[in-house]
């Protein structure tokens, strides 16, 4: 008895250190992120900022709207702009700007009914706040 409430509390201590190491290496990439951007080294920002969203389940919402903003800004990339605007809204997360990021994406790819219902969507979603939506 006294062997398996010893191999459980080593098992739960070991769980746990990895978990706070994972919390670490993931703090570490976002700082590269983070420094990446400083440097205006845009792609090398999302690449670190992707990596740390994927260790975190996607839990930070500012950084999911500005891996959203520099993919296409100034990546250009407008799929994973759409995907992470849309990521961004349902989030709840600056909703009027993500809804015309997401909107601006779509046109850029010829999506033109689709960026229609997106900006339609946008307007119900925020009355009032996003003259750019009307």
């Amino acid at each position: 008895m006294k062997k398996l409430l010893l191999f459980v509390l080593v098992s739960f201590f070991v769980g746990e250190l990895a978990a706070q190491t994972t919390v670490e290496e993931a703090g570490k990439i976002k700082n590269a992120g983070n420094a990446a951007w400083k440097a205006k080294n845009y792609k090398e920002a999302v690449e670190n900022w992707e990596k740390y969203l994927k260790a975190i389940d996607y839990k930070d919402d500012a950084c999911v709207y500005n891996v959203a903003l520099l993919s296409y800004k100034f990546l250009k990339n407008y799929p994973q702009a759409e995907k992470y605007f849309d990521m961004s809204i349902k989030n709840n997360y600056k909703v009027a700007s993500s809804y015309q990021g997401k909107a601006d994406a779509q046109e850029n790819q010829n999506k033109i009914a689709e960026m229609l219902k997106t900006l339609e969507d946008g307007i119900k979603a925020t009355p009032g706040q996003n003259v750019k939506l009307e």
